[in-house]
């Protein structure tokens, strides 16, 4: 037999397999966010017990992007829809796939103003990321959110783990980030034709109710409660599949305006200290305050 038509005959039987339903496994020692839903449809983060600390005490990333502050005038409706627009698109690089919203009539002129400011810098992400501390570890998941993505009625991680496919990890991830990139462009049609979005008012309500609230903001409870808005989701996502020689967080003048808005740039250094443990497996060297 050839070795594409066993290739073929491997991931049909995967896919056929994965009909089957599976259980959420909980890691003993790590927290997920907590998200109300009948079917799991939205990812629920496997996270360090993370709390932000006050800007003046902690070591923050800086910037070496001039047309950041540019940004920072936006309306948070532009730069929401500019930050969701430019990752649907480094999704679909990743996928190999072409952006397929022609027509954007709320925001029209706004694309044609930013033009190359919103192209994707996909070269930077890789599906072959290395997952193999996971078996030896169940904890490092929380260096690992692609891990946390819907699939077949549980997430991926408790797929394989139940499944015992793990050589089939990479197939099993891409399925999930094709699944999950096709709601970031339901909710792109959504705002390009009416303006606004559920997963929009979410990020609205963090502005109002809790970026002036620093007992929230540098709370244990701000990490789980951002990772609800679909921008930062999107961002967590992108930073777990950044090639290993990057070594360190790249996120574009968007994503870094965006997350100032809502004045939780601290997220850049969870971030970071994720990607250094996730390629850092021999020294597990963690960013110290």
């Amino acid at each position: 037999m050839k070795k594409p038509a066993l290739m073929s005959i491997l991931t049909t039987s995967l896919f056929l397999g994965a009909c089957s339903s599976y259980q959420m496994i909980n890691i003993d020692g790590v927290k997920r966010v907590k998200i109300s839903q009948d079917d799991y449809s939205k990812p629920q983060y496997y996270i360090k017990d993370f709390k932000p600390k006050q800007a003046r005490n902690h070591r923050s990333i800086a910037s070496t992007k001039p047309d950041l502050d540019k940004l920072n005038y936006l309306p948070g409706k532009k730069l929401y829809f500019f930050t969701l627009w430019q990752q649907y698109s480094n999704f679909n690089a990743i996928l190999g796939l072409k952006n397929e919203i022609k027509s954007c009539p709320q925001f029209h002129n706004d694309l044609l103003v930013q033009g190359k400011k919103l192209d994707n810098n996909s070269n930077q992400y890789s599906l072959n990321q290395d997952y193999t501390d996971l078996k030896l570890n169940p904890k490092d998941i929380v260096n690992h959110p692609v891990m946390s993505l819907p699939f077949k009625n549980a997430d991926i991680y408790s797929y394989i783990k139940e499944s015992g496919n793990w050589d089939m990890t990479k197939e099993v991830i891409k399925s999930a980030i094709t699944d999950h990139n096709i709601k970031n462009k339901k909710e792109l049609i959504e705002l390009c034709q009416s303006g606004k979005s559920g997963g929009y008012y979410i990020y609205e309500n963090m502005i109002s109710y809790y970026r002036d609230n620093s007992d929230f903001q540098f709370s244990n409870k701000a990490l789980p409660s951002i990772l609800k808005v679909n921008t930062i989701s999107n961002m967590f996502l992108l930073d777990s599949m950044v090639k290993p020689e990057f070594k360190s967080i790249h996120l574009t003048d968007f994503q870094s305006a965006l997350l100032s808005k809502l004045k939780v740039s601290w997220f850049k250094n969870y971030l970071y200290e994720t990607n250094l443990m996730r390629n850092n497996k021999s020294k597990r060297f963690v960013l110290k305050d």
